[in-house]
């Protein structure tokens, strides 16, 4: 995604604080209905407005029973009133964090980057996996770096250089783990724009040995042409997600973004939204049954997650100044779009607002899955609370 307009998807912190999913509803029990909760919207709103960068995610890196965050703000690299850096923030779990100074101090100051948690060696502590252009100093000039962190014996987090060795470095990037051969260990995906400026979308398997290799055969790789002749490799600006669509106990790839190639419409960059269905064989193959009714979209942030407890994931897109997306799993290998009729496509205002991130959660104990929204700067962050009424 693009770094460059400062979004306010740091505030997702009281989705992911308060709580994780709990006990599902039996299935068809909870319907995808939303209404903005702006009390606790405009709260966080106040308090974490000015955060200039998306790129943040979750986890109890010190063990302690609380969420701590992860964030790169500073797309602009320290200017307009933005900070710059790669930030550790400890939570206490009563919404209040300080920062970790110690523990951050080797992390790479990057931008336009991403950030992902994922125990890789299996030693019981989150590891860091941190993508972004890296910003100039004396000697070294700004480059796309992919670079994995592990804590030390003091709690601090040092790269492990022979692990990352062989990753793509990459910029307006997402990242994500998921074990998409089911061997027990996390793997990576990885998409951006690469040193060369070209689009990237790649697999790393992770080996069990603290390296990871390219899965050059997973078939991440399709035709984005109309005249068939041209096939890509490559997403930018947009946004990596894993999640079982088909519930055949196999993980599969939501991907959204900027291909870099014709689509057909001479001058018009493809887009796309697509669903790469995992054959069980370590291969991927594009689902165009599933993903036929899904918009191509960019400047965009994709997330699974049960709206209606019906057990099959759904999926939904926020969309950078478009009407966002709703798609309901019909549990046949298709999905309707309904953000509209659930609430979600708009603002409270009814327009369309500078959507370019997203998680859902249950932050209140309800059972259902909830939507916050990351917007653009000065634009009030969106909460939509799953009535679950039909």
């Amino acid at each position: 995604m693009n770094r460059s307009r400062a979004l306010l998807v740091l505030a997702v912190l009281l989705a992911a604080a308060v709580a994780q999913l709990s006990g599902a509803n039996p299935a068809g029990a909870v319907a995808t209905t939303f209404t903005a909760d702006t009390r606790v919207g405009n709260h966080l709103y106040s308090t974490l407005q000015y955060v200039d960068g998306e790129a943040v995610a979750w986890a109890d890196y010190n063990r302690d029973g609380n969420l701590d965050l992860l964030v790169t703000p500073g797309s602009s690299g320290g200017t307009g009133g933005y900070p710059s850096g790669t930030y550790l923030y400890q939570g206490n779990g009563a919404g209040d964090f300080t920062e970790d100074t110690t523990a951050e101090a080797n992390l790479a100051d990057v931008s336009n980057g991403a950030v992902a948690w994922g125990d890789y060696n299996g030693d019981g502590k989150p590891d860091i996996l941190l993508t972004g252009l890296s910003f100039a100093t004396t000697g070294h000039p700004s480059t796309p770096v992919a670079r994995l962190y592990k804590q030390n014996s003091s709690g601090v987090y040092v790269e492990d250089t022979v692990a990352d060795a062989n990753l793509t470095g990459v910029q307006d990037s997402s990242v994500a783990w998921g074990d998409y051969n089911n061997d027990g260990r996390p793997d990576i995906l990885l998409s951006g724009t690469d040193a060369s400026s070209q689009p990237t979308l790649k697999l790393y398997e992770n080996n069990g040995d603290g390296t990871f290799t390219e899965d050059t055969s997973a078939g991440l790789t399709w035709n984005t042409s109309t005249s068939s002749t041209e096939v890509f490799h490559g997403l930018a600006n947009g946004s990596v997600a894993w999640g079982d669509y088909d519930n055949d106990g196999y993980l599969d790839i939501l991907v959204t973004g900027f291909t870099g190639v014709a689509d057909g419409i001479p001058g018009q960059p493809a887009r796309v939204t697509m669903i790469l269905r995992n054959n069980t064989d370590g291969t991927f193959t594009e689902d165009t049954t599933a993903d036929i009714n899904l918009t191509p979209v960019e400047q965009s942030a994709v997330a699974w997650g049960d709206y209606n407890n019906d057990g099959w994931p759904d999926i939904f897109v926020a969309n950078d100044t478009q009407p966002n997306k709703l798609y309901r799993n019909l549990q046949n290998g298709t999905f309707a779009e309904e953000a509209l009729s659930a609430g979600v496509a708009f603002g409270e205002d009814g327009v369309a607002r500078g959507a370019m991130g997203v998680d859902a959660s249950d932050y209140d104990g309800s059972g259902r899955a909830h939507l916050l929204v990351g917007n653009f700067t000065n634009q009030m962050l969106s909460l939509y609370r799953n009535e679950g009424n039909g």
